[in-house]
């Protein structure tokens, strides 16, 4: 390759790097969103497919691709949490509504 081949090849590669990094730092920032709350109408999560750029990382997004792994490494945490909050809740819900009977009450008002 010729050296004009050469920088329009490395620019084509940065930009489609770029796009890529886009779709995932938007969908991170979505699922933070989603955590944050559940009810939050946010923007739709798309289907994860690997990108398809033709070449490693480029060194000039190696620090954008670090920050998006610190936010999806805190994102996941979160949703850790959650899923535990969530589990906790269904097991005392269990818990309460859980009868031998089916349709028997869960509670008896003794002060009646």
């Amino acid at each position: 390759m010729t050296a004009p081949e050469q920088v329009h090849a490395a620019d084509e590669l940065v930009a489609a790097w770029e796009e890529a990094l886009d779709v995932l730092e938007r969908d991170a920032r979505a699922a933070a969103e989603l955590v944050k709350d559940p009810r939050h109408d946010g923007a739709a999560l798309t289907p994860w497919t690997p990108p398809t750029p033709a070449g490693p990382v480029p060194g000039v997004l190696v620090d954008r691709v670090r920050e998006l792994l610190r936010l999806q490494a805190a994102v996941r945490v979160d949703l850790d949490r959650a899923l535990d909050d969530t589990r906790t809740s269904l097991t005392g819900l269990h818990r309460t509504t859980t009868s031998a009977r089916p349709g028997a009450a869960a509670y008896v008002d003794v002060s009646a």
